[in-house]
């Protein structure tokens, strides 16, 4: 019987829009992340050589191993992460940096840093709620921490930098892992309620899948509807579509004419299933 590894906190940051460098910036990038982990490790009272057991660099962030469980103190880095890199921009120290960070805890294998506990680690630093909270604070640096690291180091009392109260509980799924998990900002600034979605400036989604845009009333073109009286079905040769609540109704095009009104909405869309779920007109019509 093998025996079972021993328990360990887990710590990943991830930079934001890292690709979106020049190439030339990013060694710049990849050095300020390597600069500043440390150093706000160190503000949390952590030993980087001693207590760092393993360390795999993903070219955009990290993901660490720590020799035993200091969850209460990674979750205090996370704040002081926020805050080197605070005055890291204020200072304009290098390309701009912001970052999401997860902490987690599980056993992991001494030899190697594997472990089931480290795939959970991952899944939750691509969730879609941190980034929506990187995307709605005002700070530099987002996190997600596991439930057992919420209950046990922030509801325990034993972290020193974060309240529970600054906490938003989240229903973490990506690809087959479901987890609760706790959403956070050192900023303290998150809305009640993250909205998951890529917003248009955002367009991140899981791999395979084609961002959707989010709808906006704003971009949605809208037209009266016909006035009492009108006809209400097509005309000659004409043809009658539905998208959304509206009608268009109108003859063929001929020329650069095109008759007709066109109204776009909810109530009546057009649902088709599309496992490539490709681009949409209302709130769930797809395959357009």
């Amino acid at each position: 019987m093998s025996d079972m590894p021993s328990i360990r906190a887990l710590f990943a940051v991830d930079a934001e829009k890292f690709t979106h460098n020049r190439d030339v910036l990013l060694p710049k990038v990849r050095e300020a992340i390597t600069s500043v982990v440390p150093e706000a490790f160190a503000r949390a009272g952590l030993d980087w050589d001693k207590q760092v057991a393993h360390v795999d660099d993903t070219g955009d962030g990290l993901i660490l191993t720590m020799t035993d469980d200091r969850t209460h103190q990674l979750v205090d880095a996370v704040y002081w992460l926020d805050r080197r890199l605070r005055t890291r921009a204020r200072l304009h120290e290098g390309p701009a940096l912001r970052m999401r960070a997860a902490v987690h805890m599980g056993p992991i294998h001494v030899s190697d840093g594997s472990g089931t506990a480290k795939n959970e680690l991952c899944r939750l630093l691509d969730d879609a709620h941190v980034r929506a909270a990187l995307r709605a604070t005002k700070g530099h640096v987002a996190a997600i921490v596991s439930d057992s690291v919420y209950r046990t180091a922030v509801l325990g009392g034993y972290t020193d930098a974060v309240e529970p109260g600054w906490f938003r509980r989240v229903e973490s799924h990506v690809k087959d892992t479901r987890q609760i998990a706790w959403v956070h900002a050192p900023a303290n600034d998150l809305p009640e309620r993250l909205d998951p979605e890529p917003g248009p400036a955002d367009p991140v989604v899981s791999p395979g899948r084609p961002a959707r845009p989010a709808a906006s009333a704003s971009a949605v073109p809208t037209v009266p509807t016909e006035p009492p009286g009108s006809r209400s079905g097509p005309g000659a040769g004409g043809q009658r579509i539905h998208i959304g609540g509206g009608a268009m109704h109108g003859n063929n095009v001929v020329g650069s004419t095109n008759h007709g009104d066109m109204n776009y909405g909810t109530a009546g869309r057009v649902e088709r299933q599309d496992p490539d779920d490709e681009p949409y007109f209302g709130t769930s019509t797809r395959g357009v």
